[in-house]
């Protein structure tokens, strides 16, 4: 079993099919260990952005006996220029890795994770990124810090001016996040002065991919890669 390990959900691919699971539910080693019991699982592959959750997983899997193996920095065959690649979460790392295979050397990976990456390819070489908060995030932190306003959930794009609450955070949110992306990806482009590739992942990647002219959305380019690693 294939698991990608992020801040809010877990993806992972079992019996040929790919699922998702919060995060939060395999804080808990009772969990987890029911969860690989009723799969049947045999072996364990995993990235990971959350060692707590990586610490229960290896715990459970050495009490059933399960074969496993964590994906670090070092199993990802990408060359990386940034100060210190140890402090690189290992799912940019793997996006960064199977975009440049996938789609040449100079790529941009935009993750609508629980944080808003962009992380760039550049002559075949990863070169850094930035990181924003993530959409789903920013709305549920104007919900929880604000007194009255609602938690929206962004399903479409939609844009317009708002004539109620409701609307008027959804239009910032997809306005807002609009400007985020273009503004961002023109900014990369310039400073290199070259013409990239854009891959949108994760999320809400697939809403906003197509305000990017030729932008590509790719579903699950972490459990691809995780596909082809094998386990001890």
């Amino acid at each position: 079993m294939l698991f990608d390990i992020g801040n809010t959900n877990i993806s992972y691919f079992c019996n040929g099919k790919y699922s998702t699971i919060s995060t939060s539910l395999f804080v808990s080693h009772e969990n987890v260990t029911k969860f690989f019991v009723e799969n049947n699982v045999k072996t364990v592959v995993f990235a990971s952005v959350v060692p707590v959750v990586s610490n229960v997983l290896v715990e459970s899997a050495k009490e059933l006996k399960i074969n496993y193996r964590e994906i670090t920095i070092d199993d990802v065959p990408i060359q990386i220029n940034i100060k210190n690649k140890n402090q690189l979460g290992i799912d940019r790392a793997i996006n960064a890795c199977v975009a440049l295979k996938k789609f040449g050397n100079n790529v941009i990976v935009v993750d609508f994770g629980t944080a808003l990456t962009f992380d760039i390819v550049y002559n075949g070489i990863y070169e850094g990124g930035m990181i924003f908060p993530g959409l789903v995030m920013a709305m549920h932190n104007l919900h929880t810090k604000t007194a009255k306003l609602p938690d929206v959930k962004i399903t479409e794009y939609i844009t317009g001016i708002g004539k109620n609450t409701v609307e008027a955070i959804l239009y910032g949110a997809c306005v807002g996040y609009q400007g985020v992306l273009k503004e961002t990806l023109l900014f990369i482009a310039n400073f290199y002065n070259t013409e990239f590739r854009i891959i949108f992942t994760g999320g809400s990647g697939k809403l906003f991919c197509k305000l990017i002219e030729n932008a590509i959305f790719e579903e699950n380019l972490i459990l691809d890669f995780l596909q082809s690693c094998k386990v001890d």
